[in-house]
């Protein structure tokens, strides 16, 4: 079934595409091997109509809001951890957690594993169909666990509102399933 109904959209689609793949060779091949590149763009344009790819329901605005987010839970994240590692009176705890998703499987859930490696002191070490296993660092393994729970929801609610997606859980499940 093909995307768009409307010829007009459709044809915008490809003429897009064309653009889009014309550009990519040109960055690729240093804008040289325009022979093989033809054959090549040919071979993604059959691709794209016999098997089309839905647009992701991206949302520029929202994405600006999750870039400050980030940036913002980074800083906190980094100085705690830093406060942490190079405080000698505190013991630091590193252990695994195992996180069940609450974004559908996609682009979404596949951006939040990401993001979750790049929050200090955190590493997602491990992804089953439901579950991220994830390896962190705390003075308190108890407050620590809780507190990357509600981390890690707050995360996957800023991903999600990003793509327009929605979660199966809220808040209070969230704090029923990992005990908060």
């Amino acid at each position: 079934m093909p995307l768009f109904r409307s010829p007009r959209l459709r044809l915008l689609l490809y003429v897009y595409y064309l653009l889009f793949f014309c550009f990519l060779w040109a960055i690729v091949s240093g804008n040289q091997g325009w022979g093989i590149g033809l054959i090549a763009i040919a071979g993604a344009m059959v691709s794209v109509t016999l098997f089309p790819v839905p647009l992701l329901n991206f949302h520029p605005r929202k994405a600006l809001g999750f870039f400050f987010y980030f940036v913002t839970n980074s800083l906190q994240s980094g100085i705690s951890v830093a406060r942490i590692a190079f405080h000698p009176a505190l013991p630091l705890y590193p252990f695994w957690m195992r996180y069940r998703f609450h974004l559908p499987p996609g682009p979404a859930r596949t951006l939040f594993v990401a993001i979750i490696s790049l929050l200090p002191g955190t590493l997602s070490a491990d992804m089953e169909e439901d579950f991220v296993r994830i390896h962190t660092v705390g003075a308190d393994s108890t407050a620590t666990r809780e507190r990357l729970a509600k981390q890690l929801f707050d995360l996957e609610e800023h991903v999600a509102a990003t793509f327009g997606e929605k979660l199966d859980a809220d808040q209070q499940s969230i704090e029923q399933e990992y005990g908060l």
